[in-house]
């Protein structure tokens, strides 16, 4: 999926996972999204929370639409265990 967006930090929010509690930085992205092949996609909200003591996104929620075309499609992903290696 290829990705063309606007981000904007929203601030620092205390989050949990299943891995754990984090203070994490807001990111929100609006824009558009096109599958590789360059064949349809839309217009697409983008929420991700990086935790800077896990070094990685701990929490990402997807909506995207097809242009003119039924409900939108909604994902969320979750960070479950990680290893911070020195």
């Amino acid at each position: 999926m290829l990705r063309r967006a606007q981000c904007e930090v929203e601030g620092v929010e205390a989050i949990k996972t299943m891995a754990g509690s984090f203070s994490a930085i807001k990111i929100r992205m609006t824009g558009v999204w096109s599958p590789q092949s360059g064949a349809g996609g839309g217009p697409m909200e983008e929420t991700l929370w990086y935790a800077p003591t896990a070094k990685r996104v701990v929490r990402e929620e997807f909506q995207g639409r097809l242009a003119g075309k039924g409900a939108p499609a909604t994902t969320a992903m979750e960070l479950v265990r990680y290893a911070v290696k020195p």
